[in-house]
């Protein structure tokens, strides 16, 4: 089986697909849910004068990425991973 990495430019993040369990793809998944949600608090918890692009627009463009970049991970897996269980672990946290 040939190995294929990822580097993703948002992070210092390398994904190595033939190693991805069904364990890693849920952690990876809930992960990302971690880190919008609290990208979300930190936008929601700025008082309204301090509102700015950085403030908000920053914050909200990385949660969005954050969140994309996962749903777009799982979406692949769910459709092109050669084992079931990571598939199917995939597509739970695509729909």
């Amino acid at each position: 089986m040939s190995t294929m990495t990822l580097t993703q430019k948002s992070a210092t993040d390398t994904i190595d697909f033939a190693s991805m369990s069904a364990r890693s793809v849920a952690a990876r998944a809930n992960g990302a849910i971690r880190r919008t949600k609290g990208l979300v608090d930190e936008i929601t918890s700025v008082p309204p004068k301090a509102r700015s692009q950085e403030t908000v627009l920053v914050p909200l463009n990385a949660a969005e990425v954050t969140l994309g970049n996962a749903l777009m991970l799982c979406q692949l897996l769910a459709q092109v991973h050669p084992d079931a269980s990571v598939r199917e672990a995939a597509q739970e946290r695509s729909a």
